[in-house]
C-alpha cells in the first residue's frame, strides 16, 4: 500500500528516534517525502502525554465521531454502501480534521483493487509483528482470545464492560509499559464501541444498533454479533494506529490522534453498513 492513513503511523517505526515534536513551531528535515507527510499529519498546539485518561479520552472521543458520522448518515438504495458511508463521512464536520485530513483516512481505506474495506484483524496483527516488542506474540494471543470469549458469549453491556475490565487487570504485570498502553487502548475502544453499538435491551446507547436496522432490517441478533461486526473493526484500526504512537518517542499532537480517531470512527461506520447481519 502507499503511504496512506491506515498505516502512516507505522513510519513513526521506521523513522523512531528521528521525529521530536517540542512544539506546532517545530519543523523537520524537508528532505524525505515521508517526513514531509508526517510533519504536516502532526502539527498542532496542543501535545498531549499518552497516559491512561488519554486513553480513555480518545476511546470517548471516537463513540462523539462515529455519532456525528451516524446522525449525519443519508441513507441511499441506488449507492453502493461504503461509498455512501465514504461520502456521509467527508460531509460531516469534525473537530480537529479537516477536509483534506478525512480524504487521506478514506484513501488509507482503499485496498489494491481501489475498494474501501474496513480495517482486519490481521492489519492489527502485522502491525504488531512489525515492531520490536518483545511480547508482540503474547499480545496478540492475548487478544484473539478476548475476542473469542466476546463473539461466542451473549454479553449484555454490563457484563462484557466486567470482563473487558478484568482482562486489563490482567495486562498489569504481563507486558511492558508501552505493551500495555497499547493493549488498553484496544480494549478501551472496544468498551466505548460496545456502548455505541448495542441496543438499549442489552445496555448500550441503541444509537448504533437504530442505524443498523436502517441499513439492515428489524433482525434479532445477539451482542457477541453485534460486537463482532461493529466493534472489532474500529478496535484494529485504533489499536493499529496506537501501535506507532505507543513506540514513538517525543509528545504526540492532537492533530495525529484525531486522525486516528476519525479513522477508527470511519471503519466502524464501515462495518456497520457493510457487513451482513
Amino acid at each position: 500500500m502507499k503511504d496512506q492513513i491506515k498505516l502512516f503511523v507505522l513510519l513513526f517505526v521506521l523513522i523512531n528516534g528521528v521525529v521530536s515534536l517540542t512544539s506546532c513551531e517545530k519543523e523537520f528535515d524537508n528532505q524525505d517525502e515521508n517526513r514531509v507527510e508526517l510533519n504536516n499529519s502532526l502539527k498542532s498546539s496542543q501535545v498531549l502525554s499518552l497516559n491512561d485518561s488519554t486513553i480513555k479520552m480518545l476511546a470517548n472521543k471516537h463513540n462523539e465521531y462515529l455519532a456525528e458520522i451516524i446522525e449525519n448518515y443519508r441513507y441511499s438504495q441506488d449507492e453502493d454502501k461504503a461509498i455512501n458511508c465514504t461520502n456521509n463521512f467527508l460531509n460531516t464536520e469534525l473537530p480537529n480534521l479537516t477536509r483534506e485530513d478525512k480524504l487521506s483516512i478514506v484513501e488509507g481505506f482503499k485496498n489494491e483493487n481501489g475498494e474501501i474495506v474496513p480495517t482486519t484483524s490481521e492489519q492489527f496483527y502485522n502491525a504488531l509483528r512489525s515492531t520490536d516488542l518483545p511480547n508482540k506474540e503474547e499480545m496478540i494471543e492475548f487478544v484473539k482470545q478476548s475476542n473469542q470469549k466476546i463473539v461466542n458469549s451473549d454479553f449484555s453491556y454490563s457484563e462484557l464492560e466486567f470482563f473487558v475490565d478484568g482482562k486489563l487487570d490482567d495486562i498489569i504485570g504481563q507486558f511492558t509499559k508501552t505493551e500495555t498502553n497499547i493493549l488498553k487502548m484496544y480494549f478501551e475502544t472496544f468498551k466505548a464501541s460496545a456502548y455505541f453499538w448495542f441496543p438499549q435491551e442489552y445496555g448500550g446507547s441503541g444509537i448504533g444498533y437504530r442505524h443498523l436496522t436502517k441499513i439492515h432490517g428489524k433482525e434479532e441478533h445477539s451482542a457477541g454479533q453485534i460486537a463482532a461486526l461493529c466493534c472489532a473493526s474500529d478496535c484494529f484500526d485504533l489499536g493499529l494506529g496506537f501501535v506507532g504512537i505507543a513506540i514513538s518517542t517525543g509528545p504526540v499532537g492532537w492533530t495525529a490522534l484525531g486522525i486516528l480517531v476519525g479513522s477508527a470512527a470511519l471503519s466502524s461506520a464501515f462495518g456497520g453498513a457493510t457487513a451482513s447481519l
